[in-house]
């Protein structure tokens, strides 16, 4: 199955796709754009607290090394948000407000990254936006997997440990990096 019908499959009608013109100053591979302008990414997703919306220009916010950063999202606990909008109508940039996380695409490496808002801290996701997407596909399969094993605790071990061997298989670095986001993301599955 073709990355894009794995994408439409797990994610369906929540899936947004960026404009011709919001990626139209992003120096990325021509692959990274079709994907972007044709499969894009799911708007949100909730137990990865990620919420996406393509087209972040720069964050002002961060430090001018950070400038290189396509923004994709962010990374947030949807019950602050619940809150938040309850005084704010859009979220339209990455000076939301504390624990949010910036994730985007390094404009220099195309590497995926996940930047907190101070532009003091990063952390690498993966290597583009393709493996980004192919690993997103994975975590989905590991929780239905999860999910329809909820009482076998053997299963469930199992399924984190598959999902850990296709990160490598994807992405083999992803998860060489102690600080690495994806590592987190399995750190706090086992809590």
């Amino acid at each position: 199955m073709t990355l894009h019908n794995e994408m439409h499959e797990l994610f369906g009608k929540n899936l947004i796709q960026a404009s011709a013109r919001q990626v139209e100053n992003i120096n990325i591979s021509e692959k990274s754009l079709h994907f972007l302008r044709t499969t894009g990414l799911p708007s949100e997703y909730e137990s990865l607290f990620l919420k996406f919306s393509l087209g972040f220009s720069s964050l002002s916010s961060l430090s001018s090394k950070r400038e290189q950063l396509y923004v994709l999202g962010i990374e947030y606990d949807f019950e602050t948000e619940k809150l938040y909008q309850s005084s704010r109508t859009e979220v339209n940039d990455c000076s939301l407000i504390y624990a949010y996380i910036c994730i985007g695409i390094d404009r220099d490496s195309e590497n995926i990254l996940a930047i907190d808002e101070s532009g003091l801290s990063e952390c690498f996701v993966n290597t583009n936006i393709i493996c980004f997407a192919q690993s997103l596909i994975a975590y989905k399969k590991m929780e239905c997997r999860i999910d329809a094993n909820v009482d076998n605790d053997e299963e469930i071990h199992q399924a984190i440990e598959d999902f850990e061997n296709q990160l490598r298989e994807i992405d083999p670095d992803v998860l060489t990096n102690e600080e690495g986001w994806w590592l987190s993301v399995i750190n706090g599955i086992y809590g």
